[in-house]
């Protein structure tokens, strides 16, 4: 892939990247861009300017978003999984079966960096890494973000932001250590049934949360998981968190939940062995195993609520579990 081509008829005008940040406008743009953009010339790509891009965190959300929405729209594009394949080994210049191992990883989004590297100007590259680095910073993702920051240290060793960089990733490392400290984060072993999942908690409520760290969704639901706490009687409540990631993330995972401070029981499985669990909670539903997904059990044990509310639900989940707790 060449690198990019400014098409000045194409950029944005300086005006748009003084407005206020509505990321969800721009990615949309991004796409419609693209869409017009390469259907005349399919591997050039506006961006916007640098002095720009150093006045205007707007400008920099959307190069951003404009690489992501790029990212997605190579594969969006190709008629068939052989033209994807050729298209994917061609972006990246590397076999696909190398290009899922990186995937496997470090997600998604450290392929976008990959196409980023392949796709902008050394000088627009960097402002990209920033700007990714802060993303999941701010997403509370330590590893992605000490991957970026070795990234840019590696590529741009004199970047002027790069102190600025260490000391994000240092706060959240400071995180990570306070959340190991907690008594109420427990990590517990492998289980192989729900019965096996459920049975230690008898006697009280139990709240199930079936999530994945890769899940933004699942993430934006944490951000409510402590002022639920607070809402319900936590004597007479146990909040349950069963992640499902591979087998090789389970230091990403741990930390994601020490650095957010998520109290509860928290197990991890992987795809396939989650399987079993998901077959006894939804047997006759394969459809609604989605995620996040949340499930009460009661006293007894039993499977009560099979579509519980969420976190972010507040007082209608709030009142499901204080129902659960006064059944007899």
């Amino acid at each position: 892939m060449k690198p990019y081509i400014l098409i000045i008829g194409f950029l944005l005008p300086s005006a748009l990247f003084a407005q206020a940040d509505h990321t969800e406008a721009y990615y949309r743009q991004a796409v419609k861009k693209l869409d017009s953009m390469r259907a005349i010339c399919p591997d050039s790509l506006s961006t916007p300017r640098i002095k720009e891009l150093d006045s205007s965190p707007a400008a920099n959300e959307y190069l951003r978003k404009l690489v992501v929405a790029a990212f997605r729209w190579e594969g969006e594009h190709c008629r068939d999984i052989n033209e994807l394949k050729a298209r994917v080994e061609k972006v990246f210049a590397l076999p696909l079966d190398t290009i899922q191992s990186i995937s496997n990883r470090w997600g998604e989004d450290y392929l976008v960096w990959l196409y980023a590297r392949r796709l902008l100007s050394p000088e627009l590259q960097e402002r990209f890494l920033i700007n990714w680095l802060d993303f999941h910073v701010e997403e509370e993702w330590l590893s992605h973000a000490r991957r970026y920051l070795s990234e840019l240290e590696v590529y741009f060793p004199r970047s002027r932001y790069i102190n600025e960089a260490r000391a994000k990733v240092r706060a959240l490392e400071s995180q990570v250590e306070a959340g190991k400290k907690n008594p109420h984060i427990l990590f517990r072993g492998p289980v192989h049934s729900l019965n096996e999942l459920v049975a230690p908690y008898k006697g009280k409520v139990v709240y199930l949360d079936v999530w994945g760290t890769w899940c933004g969704p699942c993430r934006e639901e944490m951000k409510y998981a402590a002022a639920l706490k607070q809402h319900v009687d936590s004597s007479k409540v146990v909040f349950l968190y069963l992640d499902e990631d591979a087998d090789e993330k389970d230091g990403q995972w741990r930390e994601y939940v020490q650095m957010n401070n998520i109290t509860g029981e928290h197990l991890r499985m992987n795809e396939q062995d989650i399987g079993v669990i998901w077959e006894a909670l939804l047997p006759d539903s394969p459809l609604a195993r989605t995620y996040p997904r949340f499930f009460i059990f009661g006293r007894n044990g039993k499977l009560v609520q099979a579509n519980a509310k969420r976190p972010s639900d507040e007082e209608v989940l709030y009142n499901q579990l204080k129902e659960a707790i006064d059944a007899p």
